[in-house]
């Protein structure tokens, strides 16, 4: 026997769960709900559905992602850093100084605190630019005193810390 969905037009409720996903991943990047937010729309949803512009304290941050279906998504550009993150697990967003040992500092304060990652993206302007950025996956939520203690670390510039998605 086979069976056959209904035609849609527009995307599927997956797909709009994934753009829901999208956004809470936004707002746990923000913390708090942007003042300013500019969607781009592509494939089924540019047809169906109108973009939203929206600001917060001038801070601005870029986030490229896609629904990948069954309500699953995949950010591939957090601020221009490439990546692979789902919003599955808690993820460090970190600009540093772009100095030998700069990762390594951070990933000795995980491992002291016995805290696996899952994922690193590295990338910089340029050689001689000195800055560099990362993002970081790990299998743990961290808690406030790792957060600090990460913060504190004289290579790190800024860094934020995305909850997992759990929704």
């Amino acid at each position: 026997m086979d069976v056959i969905g209904p035609v849609m037009i527009g995307p599927s409720s997956s797909h709009t769960l994934g753009a829901m996903r999208i956004s809470k991943f936004v707002y746990n990047l923000f913390n708090s709900i942007p003042d300013n937010v500019t969607f781009y729309l592509h494939g089924s949803f540019k047809d169906t559905y109108i973009g939203h512009v929206a600001t917060k304290n001038n801070i601005t941050h870029e986030v490229i992602g896609s629904s990948v279906g069954g309500g699953r998504i995949k950010i591939i550009s957090i601020d221009s850093i490439s990546c692979n993150v789902t919003g599955e697990l808690p993820t460090l967003v970190i600009e540093n100084e772009d100095v030998p040992g700069a990762l390594e500092s951070i990933v000795r304060v995980m491992s002291l605190n016995s805290i696996n990652i899952a994922q690193v993206s590295l990338s910089r302007m340029s050689k001689g630019s000195k800055i560099a950025n990362m993002v970081i996956e790990l299998d743990d939520e961290l808690d406030n005193s790792i957060i600090e203690t990460l913060k504190m670390l004289k290579v790190v510039k800024s860094m934020i810390y995305v909850k997992p998605l759990n929704c």
